[in-house]
C-alpha cells in the first residue's frame, strides 16, 4: 500500500501517541496553522505514518511506536521523490533512515530530546526565596512580556489560552517582592506524562537559581503524580541543569537541508 493524502488534523491522535518527538507536529495542528499537505501510511485501515509538509518547504514525519519503517522504504522514498521539500526536521532514527535515499543532503544537529522517569528524578530541594503560585489565563500578559525578553519565538497568546483553559497543560510561576521573575510549563500531559516548555527566567535574575527553583516546583508536583517528563533543549548551560535532576537523553533532532530542491 502507498502513501494516500489525508487532511493533517485527522493524524493528529497519531502524532499524539509520542508527542514528545512529534511536539512541533501537534503544536501546529493545535495552532491552527495548516500544512500545505500530509499523507498516510495504514496498516490494517490505522495510520502508521504520517508525513506533513510545511507551506516553507519543510517536511516532518511521525511514526507510530514500535513500528519499523523499513518495510516501506521504496513507499517514502517515493513519496518524497515527489514532493518539493527543502528541509527535514526528523528525529535521529528518522534521520539514518533518510540518509539511504538518493537526495543530495546536508545535515544539521538540532535540539535534544531528553526524559525524566519517577525514579530517576532527583531535586536539589533548594527553595530559595521564591513565591511559586499556579499560574492562569490572568497571568498571560505577564508571561508574554517575560518570554519577549527571553525567547526569539514562542508559543502564540491564543495558543496558551487555548492550553490552560482546556487542561491541556499548566504553568507556574516564581514571584519575588510581587513581580513575575520566572516561569516553567507544560503541553500535552496525559495521565502517565507530560512535556515542560516555556522555562525562562528574567535576564536581571538570571544565574542566582530562581529558574530552577520554578523548573523543580513543576517538576516534583508532575512526578508525584507519577507522570514521566520530557522537554527539548539546545543548549548546553540548560542540558547541564536538565541531567542533574534527572533528565536523560532519548532521542536527537536533525535536520536535514535537501539540496537537491530546486525553487
Amino acid at each position: 500500500m502507498a502513501f494516500e493524502p489525508i487532511e493533517a488534523e485527522l493524524l493528529y491522535p497519531l502524532a499524539l501517541e509520542d508527542s514528545a518527538r512529534n511536539y512541533f507536529i501537534c503544536y501546529t495542528i493545535n495552532n491552527g496553522q495548516p500544512y500545505k499537505g500530509a499523507w498516510q501510511y495504514t496498516v490494517d485501515g490505522v495510520p502508521v505514518v504520517g508525513v506533513f509538509l510545511r507551506k516553507t518547504g519543510i517536511v516532518q514525519i511521525a511514526v507510530k511506536p514500535g513500528f519499523d519503517l523499513r518495510p516501506i522504504k521504496i513507499d517514502l522514498e517515493t513519496l518524497l521523490s515527489e514532493m518539493p521539500w527543502k528541509q527535514a526536521n526528523l528525529s535521529l532514527s528518522q534521520a539514518r533512515f533518510i540518509r539511504e535515499m538518493p537526495f543530495n543532503m546536508v545535515e544539521k544537529e538540532g535540539a535534544f530530546i531528553a526524559a525524566c522517569t519517577p525514579s530517576d528524578y532527583k531535586p536539589s530541594g533548594y527553595a530559595g526565596a521564591l513565591e511559586i503560585k499556579a499560574l492562569d489565563v490572568a497571568h498571560i500578559d505577564e508571561i508574554i512580556a517575560l518570554y519577549q525578553m527571553v525567547f526569539h519565538g514562542f508559543a502564540s497568546r491564543s495558543y496558551m489560552i487555548e492550553k490552560l483553559i482546556g487542561g491541556r497543560g499548566r504553568a507556574v510561576g516564581g514571584f519575588l517582592d510581587g513581580k513575575l521573575i520566572a516561569v516553567a510549563q507544560t503541553d500535552y500531559e496525559s495521565e502517565t506524562s507530560a512535556i515542560i516548555v516555556g522555562v525562562a527566567t528574567h535576564p536581571s535574575y538570571q544565574g542566582k537559581g530562581y529558574g530552577r527553583v520554578c523548573f523543580e516546583s513543576l517538576s516534583t508536583d508532575l512526578i508525584n503524580e507519577g507522570k514521566t517528563l520530557y522537554l527539548q533543549y539546545d543548549s548546553k548551560i540548560a542540558g547541564a541543569l536538565y541531567e542533574s535532576v534527572g533528565f536523560k537523553v532519548v532521542e536527537e533532532i536533525v535536520h536535514i537541508e535537501n539540496q537537491s530542491f530546486i525553487l
